[in-house]
Formats: C-alpha cells, structure tokens, sequence
C-alpha cells in the first residue's frame, strides 16, 4: 500500500531547496534560479482549487513576479558590464544597485510598489497566502540585506517608511481580512527593513516573530472561515478558547507591550534616538505604531469580546463543520512560544 505525502509538504519540500539557492548563492543567475523556482511553486498554489478569483489572482502574481525578476537580472547585466563581475556583493554600479533594490522590493511587496499585494492575497486560497506573506519574504530580504549598503541608504529608508505609512493608513478601513492582512504584511516589511538598516539581529527576529503570528491569525482564518470582519465576529461563539488566542495573537502582532511583537520596535526607535539621533523619524513610527495598533486591537476585540460566549450544544447553522478545538494545543503553544520571547527580545 503506497502512502501519498500531503500537499503541503510536498509544497515546503520543494520551496525549501529553492529558497535556500537564492539565499547561499553569491551569482545573481542562481539567486534568479532560487527566486524562480519559488514563484513557480507558489503558482501551483494560487490555483487550488481553481477558480475565476484564484486564476486572476495568478496572474497578476506572475506578471509582478516576472517584471521583477527582469528588473534584477537588467541590473546584474548592467553591473557585469561596468564591473566584469556576477558576484551580488560586488554590486557598486548605482544603477545596477537601484534598479535590484526596486526589484526585490517589488517582490516583496514593498511600497511604492506593493499595488499587486492586496489583489493577490484577496484571490488566492489561505495556503498560499500564508506562502505568500511569510516564506516568499525571506529570500527577498536576504538579497536586499546584501546589496543595500553600497551608497543606497536613504533609497532603502525611504522604501522602509513608504511600506510603514502605506500599510498602516491601508489597513484603518478596511473590511477585507485578506487585505487587510496584505497592508499588515506591507507594514511589517518597512519595519523590517528600517530594521535592517539599524541592526541586522533586529531584522532578523521581527521577521521571525512576524512569520509565527501571522500563520496563526491566516490558519484561523481558513477555519473559521473569516473573509470579512463580520465572518471574524464569530470567532469566539465557534470555540471561546480560540477567540482568546487569536485575540492574544492580534496583540503581539501589533507590537503592544509588553508582548515579543512590540521588543523589536522599541529597540529600533531607541537605536534611532541614541546612535543615529534620528528624533523626528522615531517621532513619526511611533505615531504610525498606534495607528497600527488601532486596527489590531478592532480585531483582538471583535474576535474575543463582542459577545459573550455560547456553551450551547445546539447545533446551529454558525457551527463549524469541523472541530476546530483540537488544534488548540498547537495554535497555544505556538503563541506562547513568541509570548516567552520577550526576554530574550529585551536583551537588545
């Protein structure tokens, strides 16, 4: 009897060798292979199931992703010309180095250039907006982290502080959770490069702490199923004990203290003021901080404390199909595991 892996590890088996190729290579050609490879895979997921949603959804993710991609490898031609060289720490034409800044930034969806993001993530199946959110980041980062630092700091800042202003106001009115999730992804990404900038450890762990929290609040998402703020209303009435997690969640994803979420941003904002006496931009990222705290604490507040909670046994037409309790201890411990990093986060 043969046994059939599941369709998402058979995803991160493959999305995990071609993000790593990106990530170790120092040749642009095999960071483009890496980045390719991954694009490709995610297509896969953008079309299941397929739908008329999920087929533009694709689309448009290959037509971003593709520009992108000829954007980098026209930077790397343009730098071999002037440089004789492939090598992606070599990379001192300042036209070579904008035009792969822009690049990756529209991978990642960065502002100015992040108009793709919301669009995809409102088409695509929850599995691969998880994807999409979280791992196809990583490599991108990676790649700017390596090429910022040849005479291109304040083009890095100013895309940092664009992702932060854009995904912050994008998100106060929104009623879409998928989108709303995209401008929060467009948030995060500014803070992590301004991060970058600062100090790379910092980067690091916001990337990291962002991946945790995310994942939990888009699983929940699918299982509720919650595509709107009125379906996210209904969390606590289809398991109490869930609505108080996500509820958890949303807060340490917003950065309130004192959850891990908010160490990272109060260690940046006190390098800004102290080493870089950056005191009118730590002025205004704190103020977009509690306008992004605003709509995280709508939906910790919607998603636990609307109404008060149901033990009915009745089985009404609000019930889950299915039980969605028993992947508590997972969704717990994956919480608590970012919750108990705040002292090691405060080390910084």
């Amino acid at each position: 009897m043969t046994t059939v892996l599941p369709t998402p590890l058979i995803i991160m088996c493959l999305l995990t060798p071609a993000t790593s190729l990106a990530i170790v290579s120092n040749h642009w050609v095999l960071a483009w292979a890496g980045l390719e490879l991954s694009m490709m895979i995610t297509l896969l997921l953008l079309q299941k199931p397929k739908t008329p949603r999920s087929n533009e959804a694709t689309i448009k993710y290959f037509i971003t992703q593709t520009i992108a991609s000829t954007m980098m490898l026209a930077a790397a031609m343009i730098n071999f010309i002037y440089n004789g060289t492939w090598n992606i720490t070599q990379l001192d034409n300042k036209l070579s180095t904008t035009m792969a800044i822009i690049s990756l930034a529209l991978k990642m969806g960065a502002a100015p250039v992040h108009f793709w993001l919301p669009e995809v993530l409102q088409g695509s199946p929850l599995p691969a907006a998880i994807i999409i959110t979280t791992w196809q980041k990583i490599a991108p980062t990676v790649l700017m982290f390596m090429i910022w630092k040849n005479g291109h700091y304040w083009t890095l800042m100013m895309i940092s502080l664009l992702s932060i202003f854009v995904g912050g106001f994008g998100a106060i009115n929104q009623p879409q959770m998928r989108k709303m999730v995209a401008f929060s992804s467009i948030n995060s990404t500014g803070w992590t490069l301004m991060m970058m900038i600062l100090d790379t450890y910092l980067a690091l762990l916001n990337v990291l702490l962002y991946i945790n929290l995310i994942s939990v609040i888009l699983y929940m998402m699918e299982k509720i199923p919650a595509k709107t703020l009125q379906n996210w209303t209904m969390t606590h009435l289809q398991a109490q004990t869930m609505g108080l997690l996500v509820g958890l969640t949303t807060l340490a994803t917003s950065g309130l203290p004192p959850t891990s979420g908010w160490a990272p941003k109060m260690a940046s904002l006190d390098r800004m003021l102290d080493q870089y006496e950056l005191t009118t931009m730590a002025t205004l990222l704190s103020l977009m901080t509690l306008i992004t705290l605003l709509f995280y604490i709508r939906l910790s507040y919607i998603s636990a404390m609307t109404s008060s909670p149901s033990t009915s046994n009745v089985q009404t037409k609000w019930r889950p199909k299915e039980h969605v309790t028993m992947w508590l201890p997972v969704l717990a411990s994956n919480i608590l595991t970012t919750f108990l990093l705040l002292p090691v986060t405060l080390a910084y």
